[in-house]
């Protein structure tokens, strides 16, 4: 059956812990409702779909794929059936430019003051970008951000070095 045929689509925004999801019925939204992100919630998602009306013959996924938390969402999924496809987006892109600044001077282990001293910013306004990224970046704890920039800007490191070897 091809997408034309398709009675529902079914967008799909994927957290750490929560689907956020709106079926629509042509032009207009269906319903809307939070699920769990975990097997419970994926096996409640089915039976809202199916309440809804919206079976795997009628309906087509779309999520954006920003990462693990969407795997096995999709995978239950296609195991029903449902055409699913994904739109790939990057949970870095989402950092504004001062935003990705102070997460790369975190990754290179940097203290919000000294980062304040190099941007010229108040200590207060880099915490404040640093917990904005935090949550941009589906992250529960400053240090998981820590680990994550670091490794991040190691990534780059290694790359550049391998773009231009000495």
């Amino acid at each position: 059956m091809s997408s034309s045929n398709l009675a529902f689509s079914l967008g799909m925004g994927a957290r750490k812990t929560a689907l956020e999801l709106a079926l629509r019925n042509g032009e207009k939204t269906a319903s809307d409702t939070t699920v769990s992100n975990d097997p419970d919630g994926h096996e409640q998602l089915l039976r809202w779909l199916q309440e809804q009306g919206a079976g795997s013959e009628k309906t087509g996924v779309c999520m954006e794929a920003s990462g693990d938390f969407e795997k096995a969402t999709s995978r239950r999924l296609y195991e029903e059936d449902y055409r699913v496809s994904a739109r790939v987006r990057f949970p870095i892109d989402e950092l504004t430019s001062k935003e990705l600044d102070v997460f790369k001077m975190v990754g290179r282990g940097m203290t919000a003051g000294a980062i304040a001293d190099q941007l010229g910013l108040a200590r207060k306004t880099v915490k404040t970008h640093r917990r904005e990224a935090k949550e941009k970046l589906g992250y529960e704890t400053i240090h998981e951000v820590t680990s994550h920039a670091a490794r991040w800007v190691q990534a780059g490191v290694q790359a550049e070095e391998q773009a231009n070897p000495a």
